[in-house]
Parts: C-alpha cells; sequence; structure tokens
C-alpha cells in the first residue's frame, strides 16, 4: 500500500482503487437498515400486526420480506396468513397447508378467504371436493363483495362461477324444492338454485329467500350478518311476484328487526326505526293491503315503529342510507 493511500484511509477517505457507493444506493443502504431497526422494534414488542403493515411500504430484498411475513402469520396476522396460504395456492406445493390456511380464516370470518376456499371445495385441494360448501362461499365472496383480483366487479363475477351455478338458475325449480312441490323436498338443491338466480340476476325474491337460508340455517350454515347483507341488497328490489311467502317490504322489515334486536350487527334504534318507519309507511297508503299472511308481523312493525318515532323522531334517513351503503362487518356465528 502507498503512501497515499495510507493518507486517505487514516483520514477516512476512499482509497483511489475503491468504488464509491453511488448516492441512490448509500440512501436505500441507510433505509433499509432503519427499516430493520424498526422491524426489531415491532417484534420486541410483540406487535405484529404493526409489523405486517410496515412490510407493506418498505422495500427490503423480496426474500428478507417473506421470512418476515412468516412471522406474522405464525403470530395469527390474518392478512399475512392470507398472503402466505396464496403463495401455496400460486406455487401449488403444498395443498393441505393451503386449505388449512383457507378453512380457518373463513371460520374466523375473513372475507377474502371465501373464493379461495371454494375453489379448494371445488378441485379438492388438501379436502375432499364439495361443491355444495363451494357454493355457499361463492355467494358469500360475492355478497360482501370479497372478489378476487382476476375479476373486475360483480358482473364479472357471475362469468368466473356460472359453471357451479348457471344449470341451476330457476326460482320456479327453487320454490319447488324448498316446499316439496312436485319433487321430494331438499333444502339444499332449493339453496343451490336460489344462489344461482340471485347471481345470475340479482333477483331480489331469490336474495330474500337466501336471507332466509342464512337467518334460520337452512340449507347453509346459518349467519345472521351474511343474511342481512342479502336483505339490505334486496330493499329495493321487491315487486309483485305473485308468491304467498314475502311481503314486498319484507327485506326491509328484516332489517329494521335486525337493527333493533342487534341481530348479525350492532343494535341501533334509531336505524331501526327509520327501516320499520318505511314500512309503516307502504302499508298505511290505502292503496297497499296488508298480506293476511304476514299481518300479525306488519302490525307489529307499524306499532314499533310509532313507538321509536316518538322517540328518536325521523331525522335518521342521511345516516340510515349511508349505513345500507356501506358494508357491514362480517361476524362469524
Amino acid at each position: 500500500m502507498d503512501y497515499m493511500n495510507k493518507m486517505q484511509e487514516s483520514e477516512g477517505m476512499p482509497k483511489k482503487d475503491e468504488k464509491e457507493i453511488p448516492l441512490t444506493e448509500f440512501y436505500r443502504m441507510v433505509r433499509d437498515n432503519l427499516n430493520r431497526e424498526t422491524i426489531e422494534e415491532y417484534i420486541s414488542a410483540s406487535d405484529y400486526l404493526g409489523l405486517h403493515n410496515l412490510l407493506k411500504k418498505n422495500a427490503l430484498p423480496l426474500q428478507e420480506k417473506i421470512i418476515y411475513r412468516d412471522i406474522c402469520a405464525a403470530n395469527g396476522v390474518d392478512d399475512a396468513q392470507f398472503e402466505l396460504a396464496l403463495s401455496f395456492l400460486e406455487k401449488s406445493k403444498n395443498s393441505d397447508m393451503l386449505y388449512l390456511y383457507l378453512k380457518r380464516l373463513a371460520d374466523k370470518g375473513y372475507v377474502k378467504s371465501f373464493y379461495y376456499l371454494a375453489t379448494c371445495y371445488i378441485h379438492g385441494y388438501g379436502c375432499d371436493i364439495n361443491l355444495q360448501a363451494a357454493r355457499e362461499l361463492i355467494l358469500k365472496a360475492y355478497i360482501f363483495k370479497a372478489y378476487p383480483d382476476i375479476v373486475r366487479d360483480h358482473y364479472d363475477f357471475y362469468s368466473h362461477v356460472k359453471e357451479l351455478f348457471e344449470e341451476h338458475a330457476d326460482v320456479e325449480q327453487a320454490r319447488n324444492y324448498f316446499y316439496g312441490i312436485d319433487c321430494g323436498q331438499n333444502y339444499q338443491k332449493a339453496f343451490t338454485y336460489f344462489a344461482s338466480a340471485f347471481l345470475k340476476d340479482e333477483d331480489a325474491y331469490a336474495g330474500c329467500m337466501l336471507g332466509k337460508f342464512f337467518q334460520d340455517g337452512i340449507g347453509a350454515k346459518a349467519n345472521c350478518s351474511v343474511a342481512l347483507e342479502f336483505y339490505k341488497r334486496c330493499r329495493w328490489g321487491m315487486t309483485s311476484y305473485g308468491y304467498d311467502d314475502y311481503f314486498e317490504m319484507m327485506p326491509e322489515y328484516k332489517i329494521g328487526m335486525f337493527l333493533l334486536d342487534g341481530i348479525g350487527t350492532q343494535q341501533n334504534k334509531q336505524l331501526a326505526s327509520y327501516s320499520l318507519g318505511r314500512v309503516a309507511d307502504y302499508y298505511n297508503k290505502p292503496e297497499n293491503d296488508i298480506p293476511e299472511r304476514f299481518a300479525s308481523e306488519i302490525n307489529a312493525a307499524i306499532e314499533i315503529s310509532d313507538e321509536l318515532f316518538s322517540e328518536y323522531g325521523s331525522e335518521y334517513e342521511e345516516e340510515a342510507e349511508e349505513w345500507f351503503d356501506a358494508q357491514i362487518e362480517y361476524v362469524s356465528n
């Protein structure tokens, strides 16, 4: 080493034969070191959700991010477990782990997992093929707008799932199976046909019946938050189908009673007053007859509406419509 190099080294200067680090690369190294320090702080505090949110923003090497993601997944972060599950799907390397993670997430009510768990049931990834379970999950994914990345909107969604449903999109046949008309009563087949009609055309009567399936646990696993979302989706679409097992304001009535009693969502008597008030307003008009089959429910709704109106008034329309437009939180029953 010559004298000039020794002098440069002693003064902390780069040697003549060493490459200087480009400024942009220097900044990247500083940033990554800061990220690593912050990561260690999150791990020390056992804040794995915070760590996972940090990983979305930084630019650490991919392999390093995967390691930290897996740490987050092992410590119960839902988003991390979902990303890990999809990595198994993409690489087709471990269908058992794919199913295990997706099933665990779906049971917790993690809506992004529904479509992909349905894929497991369709193809038998890590489980037995179960088309009925797949249909139920796809329907939940649709109603909660938990579409996979390949889907642009709810119109495009049906084109991806119609092979499971298309041949069954018949409301009349669904009713036949539901009530056992000219065939054996079969709630699962009725569910499939109603689901097909709803997915294909957003048929409001079919949607209202699906709400009943999920509310009562008939032909599908009971879940009142799913039932409520169906009633919300159908509240403007009821027309006179000529069926005697519904009335035009049934979705609005169901929503009002769910809100009143805190079923499938937080109790909110103000919003219940709004929904039941709409039912009362409709049937208080002389041209709208109260169906005899549902007279007790409708009259009860009118009475409850009067009581709520006297307590809360009618200043909740804007708040109510915002609530109807918003997605309710999925609650796993």
